[in-house]
């Protein structure tokens, strides 16, 4: 469904929300002012529309997301709906009473049946508002639904496609670990290590949807040592990693920060001069953050429209929505990235 065919949607279920709601207020009007006709019965069908506007989109853009974002719990949301429901009914008599006097000098009757009619349809255009957020909520669910399984096939066919027997480099790679030690190489031995490490990794998570951020760590942790074989110690290079709170708990999706230390290495390095990244992980107050900062060398080699930044912002957006913050920037030759994901 095309983003202008969903506007069409949009527009066309607030009219049909409207319509019903609407004639039941004249109906309402007409019922509390039978002695009334022509500009005087203006007045009080604007103001009851209004009212009820102002308790529709109260809820849609206000009570409804906030429910829907854990910011509040559901009784606390009831509460709110039904405070604002009674407060409107009384507000729709108080003026009803203020006009008929200033216009007929006389006190409006039957207050206690005009509060109670009040409160009915404003009751009918909350329930009307809270059906419409549920039903809207369902249907976008469904559609991040089908999009993370077509991410997932894509992802799985470009995997398929990319592979060439990874068991079979995986047991290779084992027998060139013999060979290493058999030869006292150590040096090599545990470069392939890591290299069996990341390869372990990714065939025994490709296809989970959470692992555990500990696993995740630890994949990342064999890539930086894996790519540190590169420099010598006269290498003006500072790689630091760096892990603040406890992650043994926490699960992610597999594969979420290896692109941003990718392009860490790819564009922040360069032996001949100067060079750090500086990666770190923290837990705090029900967050994951994860920030990555790495010299800059060229500044048109910079990733930030990259391919693979383009498709993380993507998966972040329909794994988290909007839990998830994700800044990107480069100030004096750093290049700064940070993620903030909510875990509640």
């Amino acid at each position: 469904m095309s983003k202008r065919t969903r506007t069409y949607i949009e527009v066309i279920s607030h009219i049909l929300l409207w319509t019903l709601p609407t004639y039941l207020i004249i109906r309402y009007d007409l019922f509390s002012f039978q002695d009334l006709s022509g500009k005087y019965l203006t007045l009080p069908l604007i103001i009851s529309v209004i009212i009820n506007i102002f308790i529709v989109y109260l809820n849609m853009f206000v009570l409804f997301p906030a429910l829907n974002k854990k910011k509040i719990t559901t009784l606390f949301y009831s509460l709110l709906l039904i405070l604002t429901i009674t407060l409107m009914a009384f507000l729709k008599v108080k003026i009803d009473s203020q006009f008929i006097w200033y216009y007929f000098s006389k006190k409006a009757s039957d207050t206690h049946g005009r509060f109670v009619m009040g409160l009915i349809v404003n009751l009918f255009f909350a329930v009307q508002s809270v059906f419409y957020c549920i039903v809207k909520e369902w249907i976008k669910n469904k559609i991040i639904e089908r999009k993370l399984v077509e991410e997932k096939l894509s992802l799985e066919l470009k995997y398929l496609k990319s592979q060439i027997n990874p068991h079979f480099l995986y047991n290779t790679l084992n027998n060139l670990y013999s060979v290493a030690l058999k030869n006292n190489d150590n040096e090599t031995a545990a470069g392939i290590t890591k290299l069996s490490n990341i390869m372990r990794f990714m065939l025994n998570e490709v296809d989970e949807k959470m692992i555990l951020l500990e696993k995740e760590v630890g994949y990342l942790r064999s890539y930086i040592e894996l790519q540190k074989l590169r420099f010598s110690e006269k290498d003006d290079v500072d790689i630091n990693f760096e892990i603040e709170g406890d992650v043994s708990d926490i699960r992610i999706p597999p594969f979420i920060f290896i692109v941003f230390i990718e392009n860490a290495f790819k564009y922040g390095i360069n032996i001949r001069k100067h060079s750090f990244i500086n990666i770190k992980f923290a837990v705090v107050n029900g967050e994951l953050k994860f920030n990555i900062r790495n010299s800059i060398h060229h500044k048109n080699d910079l990733p930030d429209s990259g391919i693979g930044l383009s498709n993380i912002r993507e998966r972040l957006k329909l794994l988290y929505q909007d839990k998830h913050n994700l800044e990107i920037n480069s100030i004096d030759d750093i290049f700064n990235v940070d993620l903030v994901i909510s875990l509640t």
